[in-house]
């Protein structure tokens, strides 16, 4: 319904020869799609409404609100008008009589815009829509989600279930953003600046350089060889501009994170950096021994030639000064790798303790064990001689 309408709502002047219907019967159909579009802006209303009013009634099942609570004093009413205001931004019939004009000083042009045309650009933003209903169909808004997220004190909301897609699959997340917003920006670009292509000689008619102006104004380029000159495709504009440095900083972060180590992955890093250097300070250890042979040399077979003596001792400078930068890169390696042995050690010796203690108990409960048997067994023998001492006395 949405595509064949802005279709009819941008080419209504040139379907005539194309469909051969004449204008009558392109705003008879016009109208029967603002109708149906109406009818179903309704019904979006009307699902809205019942959505939140379901979602009280779960909650007060399962006893996370009262009887009394209701969309008012839980607050919920914010985001219902919210929505509500979102949906019912459309076009609507009858308002293709409420015209727009804007006058272009530059190009001394005159643009006529319907006020469907600006509720259609607002209209797009019905795609959170789609957006929701697709997160619906994920694990992340299910109701092993929402469980899971109160045990942990959080909400299996709309943005919870973003962001576990967006940390999931951050690429086809970003492909698959940028290929839809490129089309809707471009379409409105193509809607409010056609009109004015044949005075500015700027073909904006062409869908290829509408995609053109978005993508190099989304990536934040803009050679300007091809540029909006009305109003409404300035801001549309201004939309992509921001648009464009959320779509370019989640791309960064997106790639930083790819590119950071796992702990295994920085623990053998370090480890093959330190070999490396270890091999590389031997290397510089080498050489610095051969330097100082040839200075020495150099100073005993030619004491007069300041000039060999000078490169000598230049070339005996150079290679002590790589020799101790190798040696520093060599520690701060080592110095890493020295604490998490450490602290493997000390987690060691204490499991080590424990294990002694564990056995050492062990040992000294046998021990009472024993001293028990031998008090109840020492009891038994003197209960059995104090009868029998009893027994001779009264003979």
């Amino acid at each position: 319904m949405l595509t064949l309408f802005t279709y009819l709502s941008s080419c209504q002047m040139n379907l005539s020869p194309r469909f051969s219907l004449n204008r009558s019967d392109v705003a008879d159909l016009r109208d029967v799609v603002l109708g149906y579009n109406c009818i179903c802006t309704i019904g979006l209303v009307l699902t809205i409404y019942i959505r939140y009013d379901l979602n009280i009634q779960i909650d007060q099942v399962q006893e996370l609100l009262s009887e009394h609570d209701n969309l008012y004093n839980t607050g919920q009413w914010k985001s219902l008008i919210q929505e509500i205001l979102i949906v019912i931004i459309s076009p609507y019939p009858g308002l293709y009589d409420v015209q727009y004009i804007e006058y272009n000083e530059q190009f001394n042009a005159h643009m006529t815009y319907d006020a469907n045309d600006l509720l259609l650009w607002c209209c797009f933003s019905r795609l959170y829509l789609v957006i929701r209903y697709s997160l619906l169909l994920t694990y992340f808004m299910g109701p092993r989600s929402q469980r899971i997220c109160r045990m942990n004190g959080c909400d299996a909301s709309l943005m919870f279930a973003v962001r576990s897609v967006m940390k999931k699959r951050p690429y086809t997340v970003i492909f698959v953003t940028l290929i839809i917003t490129t089309g809707i920006f471009a379409f409105q670009l193509n809607m409010f600046e056609a009109q004015i292509s044949d005075e500015s000689g700027q073909n904006f008619n062409s869908f290829f350089n509408c995609i053109w102006v978005v993508i190099i104004t989304l990536t934040t380029t803009g050679y300007g060889d091809i540029y909006p000159k009305t109003y409404m495709g300035r801001v549309t504009c201004i939309v992509i501009c921001f648009w464009g440095m959320f779509i370019v900083s989640y791309f960064v972060v997106t790639l930083t994170n790819q590119l950071n180590f796992t702990d295994q992955e920085q623990k053998s890093y370090i480890l093959l950096e330190r070999l490396h250097h270890k091999e590389q300070l031997k290397l510089r250890a080498s050489n610095v021994l051969k330097s100082s042979y040839r200075n020495k040399m150099v100073k005993a077979n030619n004491p007069e030639n300041k000039a060999k003596r000078l490169q000598a001792m230049r070339i005996f400078r150079m290679h002590s000064i790589q020799f101790q930068h190798e040696a520093r890169k060599v520690r701060s390696y080592q110095e890493s790798i020295t604490d998490i042995d450490t602290l493997q050690k000390y987690i060691e010796n204490v499991q080590e303790q424990v294990i002694d203690l564990s056995s050492t108990f062990g040992e000294t409960q046998e021990h009472l064990n024993y001293i028990l048997d031998q008090i109840k067994v020492l009891k038994s023998q003197k209960q059995t001689i104090i009868p029998e001492e009893s027994s001779q006395c009264s003979d």
